[in-house]
């Protein structure tokens, strides 16, 4: 059901509620599933070893959601910060960092909006963030 909403959003272009119904996904796997209890790690870009058929279906779908979404979201966080819209484009490069925190690309993009917005505390965070990872 997750998945059909999932895509219907993503079509639609409402990637925000996308992302939304995709961690709902997530947070939904029961825990008898096959899938070890590392969600933390598979949020992060970990990959768990595919125990089923259903597991591995279910890698496959959050790689190809991850990166389509991401994608378009940091595309859409350019477009805003080419127009110095520069709230909107930490809006989108936020949800795409909440489907992977450690985006070096993406907090470092978020940084630069957020500068643009005088939130230097919140830039330096980002920035530091990336000094980090």
């Amino acid at each position: 059901m997750y998945r059909v909403i999932c895509d219907i959003l993503e079509r639609d272009g409402r990637l925000a509620e996308a992302v939304g119904c995709f961690q709902q996904m997530q947070n939904a796997l029961p825990e008898d599933a096959g899938v070890r209890d590392e969600r933390a790690e598979w949020e992060l870009g970990g990959w768990l070893q595919p125990q089923t058929p259903i597991v591995l279906g279910m890698l496959t779908l959050v790689s190809d959601f991850k990166a389509r979404c991401m994608k378009a979201l940091e595309q859409n966080g350019d477009v805003a910060m080419d127009s110095a819209s520069y709230e909107d484009a930490v809006a989108h490069y936020s949800t795409a960092l909440s489907l992977d925190p450690l985006s070096a690309v993406l907090l470092t993009k978020r940084s630069k909006a957020r500068a643009g917005i005088g939130s230097w505390e919140d830039s330096l965070q980002d920035a530091n963030a990336v000094c980090v990872s």
